[in-house]
């Protein structure tokens, strides 16, 4: 069980590192920033609980608003992957599934793993844009940013996973 946590801690401080340092800078034509550290609610694995999913979202998100400068997007949009994550992985696994699996390519088919992924960084972007805008005046430019910051999360999460494989 510490095994796990420490895993899951590694990857929490790797990816918010990569997020504040890296990923946070980089804005493809105005429009376009990938948020890697959703993947970090993408691979909490099977089993566990509603509060522990919330907390560890909870806190990727604390960390990004804390090193980024974006005071309380993050938190908030990682928390609502996080009250969302474990039910929706439990409905994409098959039946014969094992009881403690982690998300990934292995465990879902490539399409039903992009499918999971997908919707938790829709979901991660659409809150995070919409309450950075904050408005509804330019809703165009805002829906605009969150497909394009969605495929580029996904362009450069899934050769990570793929990786980790």
């Amino acid at each position: 069980m510490i095994q796990i946590q420490l895993r899951n801690l590694g990857w929490l401080l790797l990816l918010v590192a990569l997020q504040t340092l890296v990923f946070g800078h980089i804005h493809l034509l105005g429009y376009a920033t990938p948020m890697v550290h959703v993947f970090f609610a993408a691979r909490l694995r099977r089993g566990i609980g509603r509060t522990e999913a919330l907390l560890w979202c909870f806190a990727t998100g604390f960390l990004v608003d804390v090193f980024a400068l974006t005071p309380g997007l993050a938190s908030a949009s990682m928390t609502l992957v996080g009250l969302l994550q474990p039910r929706l992985f439990e409905r994409m696994l098959p039946r014969e599934a094992a009881e403690e699996c982690t998300p990934g390519f292995e465990t879902l088919t490539l399409w039903r793993y992009v499918e999971y992924l997908a919707v938790l960084v829709a979901v991660h972007n659409a809150l995070f844009f919409a309450l950075e805008a904050c408005t509804l005046a330019h809703w165009q430019d805002s829906l605009l940013r969150m497909a394009a910051s969605s495929l580029l999360t996904m362009a450069i999460v899934l050769p990570i996973e793929k990786l980790r494989e």
